[in-house]
C-alpha cells in the first residue's frame, strides 16, 4: 500500500514493478469501474477482477500479475463513516477483505498494490492486510535533480546556448542546475491556503510538466521561425 501526495510516482512505481517482472500483466482498477447501482454488482465486479488475473496465472498465460487499485480510499473507506449511503462501499470493503484474507485462493505470483493520497480514510482492517505500507514522498532537491536530468536528455537545445556553454552535455547540466535552483530557492509563493515555500509545491509530475512545456515552446518558436523564413507555409 503506497501513500503520499499526488504526482509523486505511486502509479509509476506500480508500473515499474510490472515492467520488471517477466510476462507480467498490469491491471489498473479505479473505483468508478467497480461501483454499480445494482445490489451485489459491485462485489461481483471485485471478484471478477481477481478471478480474471488469477485464471491467467493458473493457466500459464501470464507468469506474473499486478492488480493496481488507484485511489483505493474510494473503494475501502473506514466502515461506519457513511451510514446514509447505499452500503456499496462497505460491501466492497468486505469483499476485498475476504479476498486478501485468503478465502479465495490466489496465485502466489499475483501482487496487489493500492495507492492513496489519504491513508487515514482507508479502513483500518483493510490497511493491515497489506504486507508493506510505503510512503512515497515529494522529491527533495537531490531527487528533483535526478528527475530533471532524465527529462533534460529529451530537450531540443538552443544553438547559441550550446555554443556559449561549450557543448550539449554542459548545456543540459546548466539547464538542470538553473531549474532545480529556481524550484528550491528559499522563496514563498501565494496559494489558496496562504504563503508556503515554493519547494513544498514541487512534485515529479510538476517537473515533467516544466519540460513538456519547454518542448512545446521550442516547437512553437521553431515553427514561427520557419514560417518567417518561408520554408513552410501557413497551411
Amino acid at each position: 500500500l503506497m501513500y503520499g501526495p499526488p504526482g509523486c510516482g505511486k502509479t509509476m512505481c506500480a508500473k515499474a514493478l510490472a515492467s520488471a517482472l517477466p510476462n507480467c500483466e498490469f491491471v489498473k482498477v479505479g473505483a468508478g469501474e467497480l461501483f454499480s447501482m445494482w445490489l451485489g454488482e459491485s462485489e461481483k465486479n471485485v471478484r471478477l477482477v481477481f478471478k480474471a488475473a488469477n485464471d491467467k496465472l493458473v493457466e500459464g498465460e501470464n507468469d506474473y500479475g499486478v492488480i493496481f487499485f488507484d485511489e483505493i480510499d474510494a473503494l475501502a473507506q473506514e466502515r461506519g463513516m457513511y451510514s446514509g449511503s447505499s452500503g456499496a462501499p462497505e460491501r466492497v470493503t468486505g469483499q476485498l477483505l475476504d479476498i486478501l484474507d485468503g478465502f479465495h485462493a490466489l496465485h502466489p505470483h499475483l501482487t496487489v498494490i493500492g495507492a492513496t493520497n489519504r491513508l487515514h480514510l482507508i479502513d483500518s482492517a483493510f490497511r493491515s492486510r497489506f504486507d508493506k505500507i510505503i510512503e512515497v514522498s515529494q522529491p527533495d532537491r537531490d531527487a528533483a535533480h535526478s528527475i530533471a536530468s532524465i527529462y533534460a536528455n529529451t530537450l531540443p537545445l538552443d544553438y547559441h546556448l550550446v555554443k556559449e556553454k561549450g557543448g550539449d552535455e554542459a548545456t543540459r547540466t546548466y539547464l538542470v542546475n538553473e531549474i532545480v535552483g529556481y524550484m528550491y530557492a528559499n522563496t514563498l509563493v501565494e496559494t489558496e491556503i496562504g504563503r508556503i515555500k515554493r519547494e513544498d509545491t514541487i512534485t515529479g509530475r510538476f517537473i515533467a510538466q516544466i519540460f513538456g512545456y519547454a518542448q512545446d515552446k521550442a516547437l512553437e518558436e521553431r515553427t514561427m521561425l520557419m514560417l518567417k523564413k518561408g520554408t513552410i507555409k501557413d497551411e
